[in-house]
């Protein structure tokens, strides 16, 4: 374009009257001879505004053009990359498996979390990583858990009469008792991570004292003597679900462990059974630590079903859970835990579901998502203020 410039204003200048002026003007003492960029404004200025704004039009059409060139690049380098993210990502599902690839994914994001928690992306991706509609308990959750419990409860009745007890779907049975069966499972063929399913009944305590200590977290901490703190941080006010903090101790010289989990709870006055169910989830509110080891992978499932009603003595439940402690403890450890951690636990419980069946004759009620705080306050880390130290 320079260069057309140039052209037109050589077509518009006057060689002899410009040899002239150069010649008069050299030998006048002061006085700056014309230089070539004087001869191009000179020309400029006799430019018709037509001609301006043809040239304006043409710029335009031509940014236009290299604009949708740009675009269409940039489109098509896009598409190369997702499909080669996809490729990676089945490729790396078919070697190491769904669940391998899940939880390097929430490794990953847990990662970033923990190295920019500081900054608003870290902020923006965690408030990204949960939300109610996509981590919340739904009532087919809750259907899915009746439906075990009644299945499990038909299983068991026909194995009374008949002196076996075996459940489909690859569970295996460990501890057989008149009014105390465990059954577990491995998460993926050769695991040494279980999932375990735990069926019993009482006769001295009512349902509603059993359920009660589950909801009632205060009350659940003056019994669990391994737990360090546990609040609700946030809550889902259709729903009721709630957003729990729980830390508790594990052996020396091993880090506290972390859980972070949705749970809800309900009571089915029509299927005379109540539910209470958690599972892991993330939240903004409380991004990973150094000072905890985070529990990714945890799901509790109780269902409790009385003989009569809620309120008088004798009911069965079914409990199934899942966690995995991010520890490498030997095959031994976890045969312990199936045969004589599970049954002192269970022992636990109705230790407690006593106690409060004994704070309720005298007037206690439980402390649930009704009375429970909106929000617990946090400390400058991110933590929870422990209101039970």
């Amino acid at each position: 374009m320079f260069s057309r410039i140039v052209q037109l204003n050589y077509r518009h200048l006057n060689r002899g009257s410009v040899q002239k002026a150069l010649l008069l003007k050299i030998h006048q003492p002061g006085i700056r001879p014309p230089s070539f960029c004087d001869g191009i404004m000179t020309g400029t200025r006799n430019f018709s505004s037509g001609r301006l704004k043809n040239w304006s039009s043409d710029i335009k059409d031509n940014i236009k053009e290299l604009c949708k060139l740009f675009s269409a690049y940039c489109h098509v380098v896009m598409a190369q990359r997702i499909q080669r993210l996809q490729q990676a990502l089945t490729f790396y599902r078919y070697l190491y498996g769904e669940r391998m690839l899940s939880k390097f994914i929430d490794n990953f994001a847990g990662l970033v979390l923990q190295n920019c928690r500081n900054k608003p992306f870290c902020v923006l991706l965690s408030a990204c990583l949960f939300s109610w509609q996509k981590d919340n308990i739904t009532n087919e959750d809750f259907e899915r858990c009746i439906d075990d419990m009644e299945s499990v409860s038909e299983i068991v009745s026909h194995a009374n009469a008949n002196g076996y007890s075996s459940l489909p779907g690859g569970w295996e049975s460990i501890i057989n008792k008149p009014h105390l069966k465990v059954w577990r499972k491995p998460i993926v063929e050769n695991s040494h991570l279980y999932e375990y399913r735990v069926y019993g009944s009482f006769d001295d305590i009512p349902a509603r004292a059993f359920y009660n200590i589950q909801i009632d977290l205060e009350f659940w901490q003056s019994w669990e003597k391994m737990a360090l703190d546990i609040n609700i941080i946030d809550k889902h006010k259709e729903t009721g679900s709630e957003i729990v903090h729980w830390l508790t101790k594990f052996p020396y010289p091993m880090y506290s462990r972390e859980y972070l989990y949705v749970r809800r709870y309900k009571e089915y006055n029509d299927r005379n059974v109540m539910v209470v169910s958690g599972k892991a989830i993330e939240h903004p509110d409380i991004p990973i630590t150094d000072q905890y080891v985070r529990v990714k992978e945890y799901v509790s499932q109780f269902v409790i079903k009385p003989h009569t009603n809620f309120d008088d003595n004798g009911f069965d439940y079914i409990l199934t859970y899942f966690d995995d402690p991010q520890s490498a403890f030997p095959s031994f450890c976890y045969n312990w835990l199936a045969s004589s951690g599970v049954p002192e636990f269970v022992n636990n419980l109705h230790k407690a579901a006593k106690a409060m069946d004994e704070k309720m004759k005298k007037g206690y009620k439980p402390k649930c998502v009704a009375n429970s705080p909106e929000k617990k306050k946090l400390n400058n880390d991110n933590t929870p203020v422990s209101n039970y130290a």
